[in-house]
């Protein structure tokens, strides 16, 4: 059988040197509103209350524009709530569209209508959907909504109806990996790859709602485990082929180098895990932030700093582990990921 090989970086390696060089981005993730309709047992943002300063419109096309002329070719709507819940959705979806060609997404699917689904296939947004089982039983234990699986599948029935998924509109189906679904993953895994939809499972962070790892995260093995079996049943039954590393099955994570976090207050984040603000966009510039953020930087030579055994890590080239967990778990987001497998024992990858 060929092999379609999937993790492979979304920049070759002088673009990701250009951007270190200039201090600069190649993607940035923004945040809209903390309004949320679900209550999800692993929300890294406790989400469901409006803050009253949030940003405003024109400040979200200024701090887009910002991470724009820095050089970033992608941008990611990731909540912190559901995104369709917002009204600035659609003109910032516009006003990135107008200026990139790659926008994300992330919803649970309960506010895309046929208007909007169709918005978002004019626009060739593509959605990352958030699916944790296909038993709605467990979906909606996950998301604390009754009835929260059958919000999320009317959601993609919609955008199936106006067109996704195809060449220009990629489908994303996106899982947590806890005690309570992970029997069921493989299941949607096939599920997903059987339609199309390309999977992106990931492991929980223990941030936010999520903090009480001891009852709702899978231990290191486990989790090791479940993507040994993912990764059989891709080469087996559709060909592609993919490192197993954590935190997510079938990619991995370098958005350190080149990426930046805006939140709807306006601070300037590494990352949703590693949530220490470096500065804040009403107070100074995107590019100033940047530049001047000793964290910022630490992360961007993530591979030379990183300590502990990430540090001698024959993956450490393509696997810095999550920065998030290690911050959270040990306050040092330069520390080895204590979540990882072979943090915590020899088992091979």
């Amino acid at each position: 059988m060929d092999f379609q090989i999937i993790d492979q970086p979304e920049f070759t390696q002088e673009e990701i040197d250009d951007a270190l060089s200039r201090h600069g981005l190649l993607t940035f993730a923004l945040e809209l509103t903390k309004l949320c309709n679900y209550s999800c047992v692993y929300c890294y943002r406790e989400t469901g209350i409006q803050p009253s300063n949030e940003l405003s419109l024109d400040e979200l096309f200024s701090a887009s524009q910002q991470a724009i002329d820095l050089g970033a070719r992608k941008a990611g709507i990731i909540g912190a709530g559901e995104p369709t819940l917002d009204k600035h959705l659609v003109p910032i979806l516009e006003f990135l569209r107008g200026r990139i060609e790659n926008v994300t997404i992330f919803t649970n699917g309960s506010g895309i209508n046929a208007k909007l689904a169709k918005i978002l296939y004019d626009l060739k947004i593509k959605v990352i959907l958030k699916i944790n089982s296909l038993d709605p039983l467990v979906h909606d234990t996950l998301v604390g909504k009754k009835g929260g699986y059958r919000l999320t599948m009317r959601g993609l029935d919609q955008l199936l109806n106006a067109g996704y998924p195809d060449a220009n509109h990629r489908l994303i189906i996106e899982s947590v990996v806890t005690k309570t679904n992970l029997d069921g993953l493989p299941e949607l895994w096939c599920w997903c790859r059987e339609r199309d939809f390309s999977p992106f499972f990931e492991r929980l962070a223990p941030l936010g709602r999520a903090t009480d790892g001891e009852s709702l995260g899978v231990s290191p093995q486990q989790l090791f485990q479940l993507f040994n079996q993912l990764k059989h049943i891709d080469e087996t039954r559709f060909g592609y082929k993919w490192t197993i590393q954590p935190p997510w099955s079938a990619q991995r994570c370098s958005r350190h180098f080149y990426n930046c976090h805006i939140d709807i207050e306006g601070n300037v984040l590494p990352c949703p895990g590693v949530d220490i603000p470096v500065g804040n966009i009403r107070e100074k510039s995107l590019k100033d932030i940047l530049a001047s953020s000793q964290i910022i930087n630490d992360l961007r030579h993530i591979d030379e700093r990183i300590k502990g055994t990430c540090a001698t890590c024959e993956l450490k080239r393509q696997c810095y582990g999550c920065r998030g967990t290690a911050y959270h778990v040990t306050g040092d987001y330069l520390a080895s990921d204590p979540l990882c497998w072979k943090f915590n024992s020899e088992q091979s990858i």
